[in-house]
């Protein structure tokens, strides 16, 4: 056999293995086999339970594509079905809730079902700034057996005297002289917290500065303790707690000049 029939006959058996390798292997691409199975169960490790209806989507590595995606059903289980073989990582996340991220997934014939188990999903942690609430007292509240004037909620009396927060009171009526009375009656009784004073009860509402005050109570109907008989009810000046020690009072004095 010459030269020339033996190296057509080594051509032809070379065309004809490459052939029937390239039959073999299929290309890689659209050809490539997909059957490969990811699945899992999506749980609150806090709370103990399964997380339903979460968002589940699969990535390919080496360019962040999408590949597919699903929802778990009611019970936190999900399937992804009929991918290609290849490098992927996984991303679930819900409402509420930190993502989670499942990287380097690998799919390959020996190893096309991939079992991830349970994946815990962690509440979102919400730092709130503090809130400081600040309520204002009414200036007049009313209780079942008093009325209490908060004397810090009238500005414009702070600067008087005790007599001047009254004059916004109802009930109280002070005349044109600066005459006191309680529901039309001048006698009453004032108390300096919760005591009695031998200062004229007008005369100590028209020298007590409001400014001393924290509160007054008015006492329409006074219990027995007070012997409330004849009297129109009780006036209440509860003074403010001071810090420093020391002693607070009203002094009274009269000076006056004799001719013989």
């Amino acid at each position: 056999m010459s030269y020339m029939k033996w190296l057509n006959i080594i051509v032809i058996i070379v065309i004809f293995n490459i052939t029937v390798s390239s039959q073999e292997r299929p290309p890689h691409g659209e050809n490539m086999p997909s059957d490969g199975n990811i699945s899992g169960t999506i749980k609150d490790p806090d709370l103990n339970q399964l997380i339903p209806y979460a968002n589940v989507i699969l990535y390919r590595l080496k360019d962040s594509s999408i590949v597919t995606g699903a929802i778990a059903d009611e019970k936190g289980n999900f399937t992804l079905s009929k991918l290609p073989y290849g490098k992927f990582y996984l991303e679930i996340h819900f409402i509420g809730y930190e993502k989670k991220f499942i990287p380097e997934i690998l799919l390959t014939p020996r190893q096309k079902d991939i079992l991830l188990g349970i994946i815990e999903l962690r509440q979102t942690a919400t730092q709130l700034n503090e809130v400081e609430v600040v309520g204002e007292r009414k200036f007049i509240e009313y209780k079942i057996d008093k009325k209490i004037i908060n004397v810090s909620q009238d500005i414009v009396a702070s600067g008087g005297m005790a007599a001047d927060v009254l004059e916004n009171t109802p009930s109280v009526q002070i005349d044109i002289d600066g005459n006191i009375s309680l529901r039309g009656s001048t006698n009453f009784t004032v108390l300096i917290d919760g005591k009695p004073s031998i200062t004229d009860g007008n005369e100590l509402l028209q020298q007590t500065p409001a400014g001393m005050i924290e509160n007054i109570e008015i006492i329409t109907n006074p219990s027995a303790k007070y012997d409330p008989d004849g009297i129109a009810g009780i006036i209440n000046i509860i003074m403010k707690k001071q810090k420093e020690k020391g002693t607070n009072g009203i002094i009274n004095a009269n000076v006056g000049t004799s001719i013989t």
